[in-house]
């Protein structure tokens, strides 16, 4: 299929002053950005209005944004969550990069660790975020909960609110399990199986915690910035 000259002028032109939007942060300038060994990259559509939610919701900082040639959609962005990089694009079905709306992402969820897990929650829901599992204070120390946001996207969020060493996490989680069996033999929750904590137990809080193998235990979340 031939394209007219007229036509690709044109379409320069849109990706030129598309291009001159680019945001390349506060500074105004491009800096290197050090990434981690994993960067998550989410696909969403309307990767625009995703880096306003995450903004309003997590303090994110846009880094870099980069439009499609035609100027209407974003190819590639890069904010920065705390210590951490995010990037982003809008879904792109021709390169079989498809949004969470378009394909449940299944097993996919950000895990986020904030000053205020109440506060956080409370504005994510303000800005059209869905629950995804109630707020709760859990067995390894975590004030917790999920989140859909508006684009498919699921986040656990999560404020440390108790230090624990690995055995005591691992002593409060066998009480756990015990008194899960409890309530199944009985059908009466045990002492220290209250109902929030066996409603965590069926919920995306224990995915990764529910083995009583002391290195299922998350780590203290490293608050450097």
């Amino acid at each position: 299929m031939r394209i007219r000259t007229g036509a690709l002028l044109n379409l320069q032109r849109s990706f030129t002053r598309a291009m001159a939007k680019t945001s390349t942060g506060n500074s105004g300038k491009r800096t290197a950005v050090k990434l981690r060994s994993v960067t998550p990259h989410i696909v969403v559509r309307g990767a625009e209005g995703a880096i306003n939610f995450f903004t309003n919701v997590f303090g994110a900082e846009e880094l870099t944004r980069i439009p499609s040639p035609d100027g209407g959609a974003i190819s590639f962005a890069k904010v920065r969550i705390g210590d951490s990089i995010i990037t982003l694009s809008d879904e792109m079905t021709g390169n079989l990069l498809y949004a969470p709306t378009s394909i449940p992402s299944g097993g996919i969820s950000l895990h986020v660790y904030v000053d205020d897990v109440d506060a956080v929650w409370q504005t994510a829901i303000e800005h059209g975020a869905t629950v995804a599992a109630s707020l709760a204070d859990v067995y390894w120390g975590d004030r917790v909960g999920a989140i859909i946001d508006p684009f498919g996207v699921r986040w656990t969020v999560a404020t440390r609110i108790e230090k624990l060493s690995d055995q005591e996490i691992r002593e409060r989680a066998e009480k756990i399990v015990t008194g899960v069996i409890e309530y199944v033999e009985s059908g009466i929750p045990g002492e220290e199986a209250s109902s929030s904590q066996i409603d965590a137990a069926d919920t995306a809080y224990l995915q990764d915690n529910i083995l009583l193998d002391t290195n299922a235990a998350p780590s203290e979340p490293d608050t450097r910035h």
